[in-house]
Parts: C-alpha cells; sequence; structure tokens
C-alpha cells in the first residue's frame, strides 16, 4: 500500500511536465493515477479501512472525470492513443454501471462527494472495449457477462460473450467458470462449452 501511495506521488509530480508538451503522455498519466487509486481502495476494503476506501474511490472517480473532459476536447482526442483510449473505456466504463447498481440513498450520497453514474453509458464503453481485443478486454467481457448474468438475467447474451471469450482467450479459466454458470442458470448445457474443451 505503502508503494502504491508513493508511485501516485511520484506520477503527480512527472505529470505537471507533459500536461503542455505531450497531451497523450498528460492522459495517460492522468489513467494511471486513476487505476492506482482503485487498486489503493480495494486494499483499503480488505483491510477493513472503510473511510480510506471511499476516499480512494472518490479521488478515483475525480481522476475518470478530468479523463472524460480531456476526450472532450479535439486537439487531445486525436492524439491520444489506442491503448489509452482502450483502458479509459474500461475504468470509465465499469465505474458508470457499478456506481448506477446501488440503492437510491447511495446514489444521492455519491452525488454529494461527486459521483454520478450513466449505465447506458458505461455499457456502451466496455461494449466497445471488449470489442478491441486489447489489454482490457477480457475483463470487460468478464464485467459485461456477469452483469447480464445477474443483474438482467439475459442467458442467451451472457453465453455469447463468455464463448466469444473463450475462443479470444485461447481458453482462459475465468470464462470457464462464468460459463459453468451460465450454464447452470440456463438450466442447459451449452455445446460450444464441449466444443470448446476438446
Amino acid at each position: 500500500l505503502n508503494k502504491l501511495v508513493e508511485l501516485s506521488g511520484r506520477i503527480s509530480n512527472e505529470n505537471s511536465h507533459f500536461s503542455k508538451e505531450d497531451p497523450n503522455k498528460h492522459f495517460e498519466m492522468e489513467l494511471n493515477k486513476a487505476e492506482i487509486f482503485l487498486s489503493e481502495c480495494i486494499l483499503y476494503c480488505f483491510l477493513g479501512n472503510r473511510f480510506n476506501a471511499v476516499k480512494k474511490v472518490t479521488d478515483a472517480w475525480r481522476a475518470y472525470r478530468r479523463l472524460e473532459n480531456l476526450t472532450k476536447k479535439k486537439d487531445v482526442l486525436c492524439k491520444l492513443s489506442k491503448i489509452n483510449s482502450h483502458r479509459y473505456k474500461f475504468g470509465q466504463g465499469c465505474f458508470s454501471v457499478a456506481f448506477s447498481l446501488f440503492s437510491s440513498m447511495l446514489l444521492k450520497l455519491g452525488k454529494l462527494i461527486g459521483i454520478k453514474s450513466d449505465r447506458t453509458e458505461g455499457l456502451r464503453l466496455l461494449e466497445e472495449c471488449r470489442q478491441e481485443k486489447s489489454i482490457r478486454s477480457h475483463y470487460a467481457a468478464l464485467f459485461l457477462a456477469i452483469y447480464k448474468l445477474e443483474i438482467m438475467a439475459l442467458f442467451e447474451d451472457a453465453s455469447v460473450i463468455v464463448t466469444e471469450s473463450l475462443r479470444d482467450s485461447k481458453g482462459n479459466s475465468l470464462f470457464y467458470w462464468i460459463g459453468s454458470l451460465v450454464c447452470w442458470k440456463y438450466t442447459r448445457v451449452s455445446v460450444d462449452y464441449f466444443e470448446l474443451r476438446r
């Protein structure tokens, strides 16, 4: 945890040198900070430190809001690398969908600390991230499959995502796991999973 805090501080210092010189590098640094804040939040959750966990998730959200504002600038967007755009879609998409699932009371509390959610936009970003077949695509697929299975009960859609992801990832064990859940909840065994195991 201390190393993450140290890394976040070092990135903040380095970021000041890139804000005008290199828009893509500035965006990447902000993205790194957002992902580090999320990692710190998860660690604080495991440690049972709710106050710092909420603080870090708020910091992460604010970082993603800054990134969202940067994507609206044409001079930044035209210089943004595909990998940074891909990483942004995953983080922003997860945030938007996850917070939209909270109770109305928690959503009101979130608005007080500056957190807003847009489920439709979040799902769109995650689907784009999944289709791009890059470093966060498998995680986006896993998130979407669980969402469609547990929240929307769209078993067919979840099955399609899992089957495609198994082919793309050459048999990632996480998708076998979620695939077994789809089959169990759908009360039938899909032939595709047996074919992929051969």
